[in-house]
């Protein structure tokens, strides 16, 4: 079902804003960029211009050299060591040179900058927004308050939370989630972040380090919204969250929403039929998910002692071995029978 979407079908495509851009977004993106209509922002006009000259496939794209805040006007950019640390947030250093990565916020310098509401952008003023990706360095709640625009209109948020004040002022994850619960969003996934201390067992690897900060999912309580009369639902605004939901793997979710779809009309008989198949879900091409199932196959068994990996290679080697033999051997004889002649 979704290989046969069209820009159409999603009502022109998956308008994704990417707050914090430097890097580019998650490859997992990948297998849609297709569809998506992309807005970056990024504070570095350097970094935003080597991403508009890189070769894409999405549908469109566009980097700005904004500073996105709660406010319009001037704030003070803390520039550190690691330009991904850099931040509107002054770095709690006391607190983070307790780690292994406290290098990473040592202060470089300071520059006043003028940043913008996210509401306030002319470039968003018709963009009907489906994803929010935030990475903003403790800025999360600032800058989503002042986006409940483009916020309303969204389906799924990407933010990275911290679970300590690592900037001074900083939003953490409880004022992420308590904000994002008041706006109709529920939690789906979270990657722990965790660091080691700066000391003789830093790096021991018992992942029992402390967790610092996420990477969080949130997707759009949709049956609650509009069973209270918030939300009415479109045909490609459904399409596009199941497509996100095939793309995370929240296949309990999107099935959900396709009931609720299919109840509103805005499915068919058909599509229901396709939807309730699992494998029906899966986003990557053929080719795509064969390769991908090779290398999991081999990251597998890179795992195993050099040992194993030898007897498996060598029984795979026997068998494809006596594939070889069975083809090149000649068709054997029919045998006339009396009946045939």
């Amino acid at each position: 079902m979704f290989q046969t979407l069209t820009l159409e079908d999603l009502g022109g495509g998956l308008n994704y804003i990417d707050v914090g851009a430097r890097g580019g977004i998650d490859k997992k993106w990948k297998r849609v960029e297709r569809y998506i209509n992309l807005i970056g922002f990024d504070l570095d006009a350097v970094e935003c211009e080597r991403l508009n000259q890189t070769i894409h496939g999405f549908n469109s794209v566009k980097y700005l050299p904004k500073a996105l805040s709660g406010s319009n006007g001037t704030r003070t950019l803390y520039k550190t060591k690691n330009p991904y640390c850099s931040s509107l947030l002054e770095p709690n250093l006391p607190w983070l040179q307790r780690f292994s990565f406290g290098n990473n916020f040592e202060l470089e310098g300071t520059e006043e900058i003028e940043t913008t509401r996210l509401d306030d952008i002319e470039e968003l003023r018709t963009f009907d927004t489906d994803v929010i990706k935030i990475d903003a360095q403790g800025l999360d709640v600032e800058i989503l308050s002042n986006g409940e625009y483009m916020l309303n209109r969204c389906f799924a948020v990407e933010i990275e939370p911290g679970f300590c004040k690592n900037y001074i002022g900083e939003y953490t994850y409880s004022e992420v989630e308590s904000y994002l619960r008041s706006q109709g969003f529920l939690v789906f996934d979270m990657n722990l972040k965790r660091v080691g201390r700066r000391n003789i067992f830093g790096d021991a690897g018992t992942e029992k380090e402390q967790i610092l900060w996420c990477e969080s999912l949130w997707f759009k309580d949709i049956p609650a919204l509009a069973a209270s009369g918030r939300l009415k639902l479109s045909r490609p605004k459904l399409l596009k969250a199941l497509l996100i939901c095939g793309l995370e793997n929240c296949l309990d979710y999107g099935y959900e929403l396709a009931e609720l779809g299919f109840k509103q009309g805005l499915l068919t008989n058909r599509e229901m039929q396709l939807l309730s198949r699992k494998e029906n879900w899966n986003l990557a091409p053929r080719e795509q998910l064969a390769t991908m199932i090779a290398r999991t196959i081999g990251r597998g068994l890179r795992l195993l002692p050099r040992g194993a990996r030898q007897v498996i290679a060598g029984e795979v080697t026997k068998r494809h071995l006596f594939k070889a033999i069975v083809a090149k051997r000649p068709a054997p004889r029919e045998e006339v029978s009396v009946h045939d002649v």
